[in-house]
């Protein structure tokens, strides 16, 4: 449980803005897939909803799903559409065996390579460095611009014009 809670933040913390997916029922074996595992029973994913919810905050986006693969029936998370890193752990939680406390309020966790790892300050920096940076938007709008002549009848007679101009955000984003 607190595995998956761990795995899950940390694929969401990584930098990249793609797809992720964690894949259940691959056994590995010197850091490679080695054999399979069914999956015949798949756990609800509500259950997985609720835990990573109450437990890692701001809000993760992910499916649990299955997928054949050979004579295997295997499952996965995919982790999509996080970009409001960090993904910080919300309360202390406990390891059910030990009852010692596993993770602490406000730890961080980030995919590296094939591992997991605690973020440290170089990490936040990056992940800050990258969520605020200036952003290029000029292609986001279309300005144009026309001038007329006045509909009022004495500005018309003496030839004065106007401009005007309109701003369309053309964007799926605010501006």
């Amino acid at each position: 449980r607190n595995e998956i809670l761990k795995d899950i933040s940390a694929f969401a913390n990584h930098y990249s803005n793609n797809d992720k997916y964690i894949i259940i029922g691959v056994i590995e074996k010197n850091g490679q897939a080695d054999s399979f595992e069914n999956i015949d029973r798949l756990i609800d994913e509500s259950k997985y909803q609720q835990l990573i919810k109450s437990n890692i905050e701001p809000e993760i986006n992910f499916d649990y799903k299955t997928f054949p693969y050979k004579s295997y029936n295997l499952a996965y998370f995919r982790i999509f559409n996080n970009n409001n890193r960090p993904y910080l752990i919300k309360k202390n939680i406990k390891n059910p065996i030990n009852d010692k406390i596993d993770f602490k309020t406000g730890d961080g966790f980030i995919r590296s390579r094939s591992s997991t790892k605690k973020m440290t300050r170089a990490d936040f920096d990056k992940i800050y460095e990258s969520k605020y940076a200036a952003k290029d938007r000029k292609s986001d709008i279309l300005i144009s611009s026309y001038s007329k002549y006045s509909d009022d009848e004495i500005l018309s007679k003496i030839g004065i014009k106007y401009l005007d101009i309109a701003i369309e955000n053309i964007s799926n984003k605010s501006i």
